[in-house]
C-alpha cells in the first residue's frame, strides 16, 4: 500500500502531462526500472507516510483502541492470512521463474499478474528455474525428513534435551547460492537476477516533509489500520500455535515507535511480514532472544559484510519464502472444518479470502470485517429458540425436538431464548414465544387450531396452562428489551397463562424490577426449571381435582363436608411428603458459608408450602357457599403445613440468632474508655461492622431465596426484638466507659437500625422494642443528673437497663451486679434471661448497691459517690412500681 501511495503521488506529478489516460485507470502498471519516478522524492513520500502511520498507531494506543482486534474472528484471520499468503506466493513467482514483469497495484492485480506470467512463459530463465527447483527440493527434504530425524537424534544428548537447534538450511542455501553465483558469474553469463548492490551504513537522520501531511492523512489512517490487522492476524495465528497472550495496545506502541523512529532514517511503513515471520519460525525462532540475534546479524551485514551477498540469486530467497509460507497456504483446509461446524463462519472465510486475493489486502480487510459484523448481527437478530422437555423423568431438561427420549410435560410449555434480549431482537422474542404457546400475534387471543395441524399440537396448545421461560441464555436485558419482555408476559397473563421465570440473572432481575415488573404482570421467579415444574405439578395434581369436586359438591352440605374431609387428608399427605425432604440437622442450620444443598431443599420446600397455603386460602375465599364445618376442616389441616414450615426454618433462624448474640457479646472486647475528641467517636464499632456484614451476607445468600416474604418477616421479627434487647443489655454493661466511647455507642444505635432492617418491613413494626431502642439512645446523650426525673425511665426503658448503664458511669469502686457476683457478662446475660421478672432483677441490683454501701463504711469514707443517690432514687421508684 505504501508503494501505491508513492506511485500515485510521484507518477501523477511526473506523468500528468505525458500520459493523461494512465491516470484514469484503477489498476496502474509500472515497470520496476521505470525511470520517470524521482527516487529522492519517492523516498520523502514513503518516510513521511511512515511517520504519519506511526503517529496514528500511537494515537490508537493512547485511546486504547486495540480492543477492536477482538472483532477479528478465527475464521477471518484464517481466510485473511491464507489470502495474503497467496499474494506473497504470487509476488515470488517472477523471481522463481526468472521473469521480468510489469508490477500491478490495485484491485484485480493478481489476475493481471498471472496473465502476464502466462504470456511470458516462453521467456523463462531455465538456469533460474533450476536454482529454484534445487532450492525448493533441498528445503523440502531437509524440513520434512532430515530435520525431524536430526532433532530426534540430538535430543538423546543430555546437553540438547531442553534446547532445539534445527538445521540452518536457509542459511546454507544462501551461502551456497551466493558462492555458486559468484564463482560461475550466473548474472553475467545466464542473466540470473541477483540481489545486486547492498548499501552500507545508515542514512543521515532527516525529518518528514510536513507539507505532504495533508495529502497523506487519509492514506496513513488506512495503512495504520491495515498494518495493525495484518500484524494482529499473523500474531494471533502464531500465538495460537505457540500458546502465548497478545496485548493489542502493546503491539500498537511497538509498531508506532518503529515507524516514527524508522522514518527519520529512510524507512518506509513497517508491519509484521508474513514471509519473514514464516522464515523466522521455520528456522526455529521462538523467543525475543532469537530476534536480538537476527537483528544483530542484520546490523553486521548492513555495516560490514553486505557486499558479500550481492551475488545471491533472488531465486534462492524466493524459494525460502515459498517453503516458509507453506503452512499458511495449507490453511485452505480450514474451510472444510469451519463449514462443517457453521456455515456462516465459512462464508466469512470465503469472502475474506477471495476479496484479499482478488481485490488486495486493504479491500480484503474491509470486506472481511464487514461480513464478520453482519454474521454477528444476524445471529443476535434471529437467535435460536428452543422448546425444552424432561429427560426420562429426571431433573434434566433438553431440546424436545432433538432427542427422542425427551418429552414435553402436559399443561406446561418450557421456552428458552438463546440470546440477550435487546432492542433489535426483542420483537422476535415476543413473536417466537407467543407463536409457541398458540397466541395470534394480531388479535392477542388464543389461536384457533386448524384442522390440518397435528393432533399432538392440538392437544398441547388446548391444554396449556403454564409457561416457563428459561432465562439461562439471556445474558443481558436492555431498556427496550425489558419493556417488551414484560409486555409479552402481560399478554400471556391476559390469555390466562401462568408464567414462571427460571435461571434469571440478578442484574436482569434488577432491570425488570426497575421497570416495575410486579405492577405490569404476574410472574413467579424460581431458581431452576425443575423447581418451576415441581411447583406446577404439585399445584395441578394435589389441588385442582379436589377443589373441582368442592365446587361441584356445594349443592349438598353432607357432600361438602365429605369432600372437605378428603381435602384435609390430601393436605396432610402433601405435608408428610414435603417433610421427607426437610433437613433439621447441622447441614440445614449452618450460616457460616453459602447455603448447603440441604438448606436449598428446605428453602424450596418452604416456598412450595407457602404457595400451597396461599392458593388454598384464596380458593376458600372464593367458595362463599362453604359451611363453617367444611372450612374448619380444611383450615385445621393447613395448620400441619404451617407447623412444617416453622419446623423447616427454625434451625436456620436459631443459628442466625445465635450468631447475632455472639457478635454482640464481642463489644466487650473493644475499648470504650476513650475521652471525647478522638477520630473514632463518629465511627461505628468493629462489632457493629461485623454484625452488618453478617446480616447483609445472610440476606443476600439466604433471605433473598425465600418467596414467602410475609412468613419470613413473621419469623424474623422475634429475632430482631431479641437482638434489640441483647444490644441494650450489653451496652448498659460496658465498662469502663469514657465520653468518646459513649459517643461511639450512640453511633452504634443508629447503625443497628440499618443492620436489622432486613428483618422487617419497617422497624416501627417491632412495636415497643423499637420505642425502647429510640428512647435509650436519647438517654445516652444526657448528663447523669438529668436521669433522675426523666419520664422515659420505667415507662419506656426498663429500670434494670438504665441502672446497669448508671453503674457504667459510676466510679470503679461501685461495681456492677455481675462484678459483685464474680460472673462473666455472658453468665449475667444468661441470668437475666432466666429471670425476666423485673422485681427479681431490681432485687439483684439492690443487693449490689448495699454491697457498695458496706464497702464505703468498711473503708471509713465520709461520703458516697454523687451518682449513688441517683441510682438509689431510680431503684426505689422501680421497686415501688413492681410492688
Amino acid at each position: 500500500m505504501t508503494s501505491n501511495v508513492v506511485d500515485r503521488l510521484s507518477v501523477k506529478t511526473t506523468l500528468s502531462t505525458i500520459i493523461p489516460s494512465l491516470l484514469n485507470k484503477t489498476t496502474i502498471e509500472i515497470r520496476s526500472d521505470d525511470g520517470l519516478i524521482d527516487p529522492s522524492y519517492a523516498i520523502t513520500i514513503a518516510t513521511t507516510l511512515a511517520f504519519m502511520v506511526g503517529i496514528t498507531q500511537l494515537l490508537l494506543c493512547i485511546f486504547h483502541l486495540g480492543f477492536v482486534t477482538s472483532f477479528l474472528s478465527d475464521s477471518f484471520i484464517s481466510g485473511y492470512t491464507t489470502g495474503t499468503a497467496i499474494l506473497v506466493f504470487t509476488s515470488q513467482l517472477p523471481d522463481i521463474l526468472g521473469l521480468s514483469l510489469k508490477r500491478y497495484v490495485g484491485p484485480f492485480n493478481i489476475i493481471y499478474t498471472y496473465a502476464e506470467i502466462f504470456t511470458n512463459l516462453k521467456n523463462i530463465n531455465f538456469v533460474t528455474l533450476i536454482i529454484s527447483t534445487c532450492s525448493i527440493i533441498t528445503l523440502v527434504i531437509v524440513k520434512e525428513y532430515l530435520d525431524p530425524f536430526y532433532k530426534k537424534k540430538i535430543k538423546k544428548l543430555k546437553l540438547f534435551q531442553n534446547i532445539q537447534i534445527p538445521i540452518p538450511i536457509e542459511l546454507i542455501i544462501i551461502i551456497v547460492g551466493t558462492l555458486v553465483s559468484y564463482l560461475f558469474d550466473l548474472n553475467g553469463r545466464y542473466k540470473v537476477k541477483i540481489v545486486n548492490t547492498i548499501g552500507r551504513g545508515f542514512r543521515k537522520p532527516q525529518g518528514p516533509a510536513l507539507v505532504l501531511v495533508p495529502s497523506l492523512i487519509k492514506d496513513a489512517i488506512m495503512i495504520a489500520i491495515v498494518a495493525l490487522a495484518i500484524s494482529i492476524s499473523l500474531v494471533k495465528t502464531y500465538a495460537k500455535k505457540f500458546k502465548y497472550f497478545v496485548n493489542s495496545n502493546q503491539e500498537l506502541v511497538a509498531y508506532g515507535a518503529c515507524n516514527i523512529i524508522g522514518s527519520f532514517f529512510g524507512s518506509y511503513t513497517s508491519a509484521a511480514s508474513l514471509s519473514r515471520t514464516s522464515v523466522y519460525v521455520n528456522a526455529g525462532g521462538r523467543t525475543q532472544l532469537a530476534n536480538l540475534i537476527s537483528c544483530a546479524s542484520l546490523l553486521i551485514i548492513i555495516l560490514n559484510i553486505g557486499s558479500l551477498f550481492e551475488s545471491l540469486p533472488k531465486a534462492c530467497l524466493a524459494s525460502i519464502i515459498v517453503i516458509a509460507i507453506k503452512g499458511l497456504l495449507l490453511q485452505t483446509k480450514d474451510i472444510y472444518t469451519i463449514g462443517h461446524v457453521t456455515k456462516l463462519e465459512a462464508i466469512v472465510w470465503i469472502v475474506t479470502f477471495l476479496s484479499t486475493v482478488i481485490l488486495d489486502v486493504d479491500y480484503g480487510l474491509f470486506f472481511g470485517v464487514i461480513v464478520s459484523l453482519v454474521v454477528v448481527i444476524l445471529r443476535q437478530f434471529r437467535p435460536r429458540t428452543t422448546i425444552l422437555g424432561q429427560y426420562e423423568r429426571s431433573e434434566v431438561y433438553k431440546n424436545a425436538k432433538r432427542f427422542t427420549n425427551v418429552h414435553e410435560i402436559p399443561y406446561i410449555k418450557i421456552f428458552r431464548f438463546e440470546s440477550p434480549i435487546i432492542y433489535f431482537n426483542a420483537d422476535y422474542f415476543r413473536e417466537s414465544l407467543l407463536d409457541t404457546v398458540g397466541i395470534d400475534l394480531k388479535t392477542g387471543q388464543r389461536r384457533n387450531i386448524q384442522s390440518n395441524q397435528s393432533h399432538d399440537y392440538d392437544v398441547n396448545i388446548r391444554s396449556l396452562t403454564h409457561v416457563i421461560i428459561d432465562c439461562s441464555s439471556i445474558s443481558q436485558l436492555d431498556y427496550s428489551g425489558g419493556k417488551i419482555f414484560l409486555q409479552t408476559i402481560k399478554e400471556l397473563n391476559d390469555c390466562q397463562y401462568k408464567v414462571y421465570l427460571c435461571h434469571l440473572r440478578y442484574y436482569n432481575y434488577d432491570v425488570l424490577e426497575k421497570l416495575e415488573m410486579n405492577k405490569i404482570c404476574s410472574v413467579i421467579v424460581t431458581a431452576t426449571v425443575h423447581d418451576a415444574v415441581h411447583n406446577i405439578q404439585d399445584e395441578l395434581v394435589e389441588n385442582n381435582d379436589q377443589f373441582n369436586e368442592l365446587s361441584v359438591s356445594t349443592v349438598s352440605e353432607a357432600l361438602v363436608n365429605k369432600v372437605a374431609r378428603n381435602i384435609g387428608k390430601a393436605i396432610q399427605l402433601f405435608a408428610a411428603k414435603c417433610e421427607q425432604s426437610i433437613c433439621t440437622d447441622s447441614e440445614g442450620s449452618q450460616v457460616v458459608s453459602v447455603p448447603t444443598p440441604a438448606q436449598l431443599r428446605n428453602i424450596s420446600a418452604i416456598n412450595i408450602l407457602y404457595n400451597f397455603c396461599s392458593m388454598i386460602n384464596k380458593m376458600l375465599s372464593e367458595q362463599q357457599n362453604l359451611s363453617s364445618d367444611a372450612t374448619t376442616r380444611i383450615t385445621d389441616a393447613l395448620q400441619c403445613v404451617h407447623s412444617l414450615m416453622h419446623t423447616a426454618i427454625h434451625p436456620f433462624l436459631n443459628s442466625v440468632a445465635d450468631c447475632i448474640e455472639a457478635i454482640l457479646a464481642t463489644m466487650h472486647t473493644e475499648d470504650f474508655s476513650q475521652s471525647a475528641g478522638s477520630q473514632s467517636d463518629s465511627q461505628s464499632s468493629l462489632y457493629m461492622k461485623e454484625l452488618q456484614e453478617f446480616i447483609i451476607r445472610i440476606q443476600k445468600d439466604y433471605f433473598s431465596e425465600f418467596q414467602c416474604k410475609d412468613f419470613m418477616y413473621e419469623n424474623l421479627a422475634p429475632i430482631a426484638c431479641r437482638a434489640i434487647i441483647l444490644f441494650m443489655e450489653h451496652i448498659s454493661l460496658v465498662r469502663p466507659l469514657g465520653e468518646g466511647g459513649l459517643l461511639r455507642l450512640v453511633v452504634d444505635f443508629a447503625q443497628i437500625e440499618l443492620a436489622l432492617s432486613p428483618f422487617c418491613r419497617r422497624l416501627t413494626d417491632l412495636g415497643k422494642h423499637y420505642k425502647i431502642l429510640k428512647a435509650f439512645r436519647s438517654l445516652l446523650i444526657l448528663n447523669t443528673e438529668e436521669f433522675q426525673n426523666n419520664s422515659a425511665i420505667g415507662d419506656v426503658v426498663p429500670y434494670d437497663i438504665v441502672l446497669h448503664h448508671l453503674f457504667s458511669r459510676a466510679p470503679i469502686e461501685m461495681r456492677s451486679p455481675h462484678q459483685v457476683m464474680n460472673w462473666s457478662i455472658s453468665r449475667y446475660i444468661q441470668w437475666l434471661d432466666e429471670h425476666p421478672n423485673m422485681s427479681d432483677r431490681l432485687v439483684m441490683i439492690k443487693g449490689t448497691l448495699e454491697t457498695y454501701v458496706q464497702t464505703v463504711r468498711n473503708r471509713q469514707q465520709k461520703e458516697f459517690a454523687p451518682i449513688y443517690v441517683i441510682i438509689l432514687n431510680i431503684l426505689e421508684k422501680g421497686l415501688t412500681s413492681v410492688a
